[in-house]
């Protein structure tokens, strides 16, 4: 039973988290809006350690334009979709040639991932061509 309800509690918190990051809310901002006084009891609830009330529920619901219920889904795109506006967070921090430094890192790792699937056989062709 404690196994459901920490997972149940780990759902909520990272439908939250999705739901402030796509709303550009940092996690005082919410916090604030629903009535806590400290980002760091909010950040355990996107995290799942602690759990919530339901009037609380309500209220970030209505703060980010959504039903309860969206709240209470499992729903594994929130996930995913949570680490790139994360990471989309960090980068708005950075100036332009930090910004700079990150596309050219991630144009090298694409490059890399694309030299890993060519196949033995492509290879040769290749490296033949050149």
């Amino acid at each position: 039973m404690a196994k459901i309800y920490n997972d149940y509690r780990k759902i909520i918190g990272n439908n939250i988290k999705y739901l402030r990051l796509k709303n550009g809310l940092s996690t005082i901002q919410l916090a604030k809006l629903v009535g806590y006084t400290s980002a760091s009891t909010f950040s355990k609830i996107e995290n799942g350690k602690n759990g919530i009330s339901g009037d609380k529920l309500r209220m970030i619901a209505e703060v980010l334009g959504t039903e309860v219920e969206e709240l209470l889904k499992d729903n594994p795109n929130f996930k995913d979709e949570t680490s790139t506006l994360l990471l989309i967070d960090e980068i708005k921090t950075l100036n332009d040639f930090e910004k700079g430094q990150v596309y050219n890192f991630i144009r090298n790792l694409k490059a890399q991932r694309e030299e890993v699937f060519i196949l033995p056989s492509e290879r040769k062709t290749n490296e033949e061509q050149i």
